[in-house]
């Protein structure tokens, strides 16, 4: 036997030593404001883990409780309380008379909330302006712990000597009683503090009929992805109508931010039937019973006006003709969260490209597509910035089909359909606005920098003179008699011809770099190649990009 001065730590040695299921039939004993556990265990593991808890070890000797020595062979003989004086009591009543802790608060991608009618809309309509899932469902609440006489009180099994109440009942005019917020905190209806959702006495008109439940309300608010916001949660906790529970399993609720000094799994293995509320702060705890099934929260944003169901016969005809199929057009959509993969430029815009870019990180990368008069600004791995000059794009695919960002092709197409209306494979890339379509050829792009780089200098070749002395002997010698006109003895640096717009060259470059290789991946509709070229090359930002865009091409 270990002896304990609180409920508190003879629950947290329980739980250390047993599982669940040896706790849901274990009995405690009490005598005074003592607490004692009985364990059928090794004296040593025993001993150690009473003094992780502040517990005494005591042995059982001739019907008496002899206090342990914390070493060696336990007692055979001594003095000591005797064993008949003690009460047994049940796992559920520590529960009670423990209580619940506050924790620290953590992200929670979803909380219950306990509500009445009252609130019902506003929360709802609340929690579905942040893009939480909102289900909800009518519940009766009763009490979990029904007082009794003096100090005993009737556990949720219904029998004496098991449990009691975790607040106090109060009686208010009419003879109705309820929750009080705390055993000296019993007010009448009029008067007193703030009050929870099933406390208040003005609530009871909703309470079930001879009992001292009531009505209410059990909402799920859950986030799709990340966590319910904690901003969202604090300003729930503060109303004085709302009960804010994290949900253990299905059938117990317990206060957010609060745990018991059991774990979760022991108290969910007690419940016997409905849903177990506990909580703390004078809200008490109750037994839910509920109604019908749950219920999307969605049915509270519909409009107030009745649009009533139409029998087929007061319907026109259906036609004959087959409807015309619609004008594909470009039209605005959502452009939340959406990446520029490419930018459309105009002349003007050109010309403003080179005091936007030169000095950046970006013209390493970015590539050059000219056209008659519209002019396309890309980069290997789909990765631009937000310029000042030009409309910026996004790839919708497949291959380097680009829409301007913040709009959507309506009707909506499926990839299949857009391949075959504007086909990109031969490597060209196709520009569709509100007003038209711009084709342009990938394999003609240039990097962006020949805008600004200029003429490249005459190289001046420094050898000294016996060297060159000897080149133009060897030159000389290797000259046909005939020839008159004088050869220079070193290869000369040829200046590039600059045509086009702006004097950039149309000519493409060598692609030799391992940048060059993906854009050809790339621009050929080979995503998850140039991808894992970026990947290889400690590009992840780049190699990201097109597994996101092949992943969005894939779905759809």
């Amino acid at each position: 036997m270990v002896r304990f001065g609180a409920a508190t730590t003879a629950l947290m040695f329980a739980a250390q030593l047993h599982r669940s299921d040896d706790l849901a039939g274990m009995g405690f004993l009490r005598a005074d404001n003592a607490w004692w556990v009985r364990v059928d265990l090794s004296l040593d593991v025993v001993r150690e883990a009473a003094l992780s808890c502040g517990g005494r070890v005591h042995v059982t000797y001739a019907g008496q409780l002899v206090p342990d020595r914390g070493w060696g062979e336990p007692p055979t003989e001594g003095v000591g309380l005797e064993l008949s004086s003690l009460t047994e009591t049940p796992l559920v009543e520590a529960v009670r008379i423990a209580g619940l802790v506050k924790t620290p608060p953590t992200p929670v991608s979803q909380v219950t909330i306990v509500v009445p009618g009252l609130r019902l809309a506003e929360l709802i309509r609340r929690a579905l302006d942040l893009n939480l899932t909102v289900t909800y469902q009518r519940v009766d609440l009763t009490p979990l712990f029904e007082a009794g006489d003096g100090d005993r009180a009737h556990a949720p099994g219904g029998g004496p000597g098991r449990s009691g109440y975790a607040g106090t009942q109060s009686h208010a005019s009419g003879g109705r009683s309820g929750y009080a917020r705390g055993s000296d905190r019993v007010h009448p209806s009029g008067g007193g503090p703030r009050q929870s959702a099933y406390v208040r006495d003005v609530d009871q008109a909703h309470a079930p009929s001879g009992g001292s439940g009531r009505s209410g309300y059990v909402v799920d608010l859950v986030a799709g992805a990340g966590s319910v916001s904690p901003s969202l949660v604090a300003a729930l906790e503060r109303d004085p109508f709302v009960l804010v529970c994290r949900r253990v399993r299905d059938r117990l609720l317990i206060q957010h931010r609060h745990a018991s000094p059991l774990p979760d799994r022991v108290l969910a293995a007690l419940v016997d039937h409905g849903v177990w509320v506990l909580a703390a702060d004078g809200y008490g705890c109750a037994r839910l019973t509920a109604h019908g099934e749950p219920q999307p929260g969605t049915a509270f944003v519909r409009s107030p006006v009745d649009r009533p169901l139409q029998p087929l016969e007061s319907l026109p005809e259906w036609p004959d003709a087959v409807p015309e199929p619609p004008t594909l057009t470009v039209v605005p959509a959502r452009a939340h969260g959406q990446k520029i993969d490419a930018v459309l430029l105009s002349d003007e815009g050109l010309a403003a490209l080179p005091l936007v870019l030169e000095g950046l990180p970006l013209a390493e990368t970015a590539q050059l597509t000219l056209g008659r008069d519209r002019h396309l600004l890309t980069a290997t791995g789909g990765v631009l910035e937000d310029l000042p000059v030009g409309e910026p794009l996004r790839c919708v695919g497949p291959g380097q089909l680009y829409l301007p960002l913040g709009f959507r092709l309506k009707p909506r197409l499926p990839p299949a359909a857009r391949r075959a209306l504007f086909p990109t494979d031969q490597g060209d890339a196709i520009v569709l606005t509100a007003n038209a379509c711009y084709a342009f050829l990938l394999r003609t792009a240039v990097p962006v920098w020949q805008l600004w780089a200029g003429e490249p200098l005459e190289v001046d070749v420094q050898l000294p003179p016996e060297m060159e002395r000897s080149l133009r002997l060897i030159d000389d010698g290797l000259t046909p008699p005939e020839r008159t006109r004088r050869v220079g003895f070193l290869p000369s640096l040829s200046r590039p011809r600059r045509s086009g717009p702006r004097g950039i060259r149309r000519e493409p470059m060598e692609r030799g770099s391992w940048q060059d290789q993906a854009w050809a991946l790339e621009s050929d509709g080979q995503l998850i190649r140039a991808a894992e070229l970026h990947n290889r090359h400690n590009q992840p930002l780049q190699a990201a990009r097109l597994y996101e865009r092949a992943a969005e091409l894939e779905e759809g």
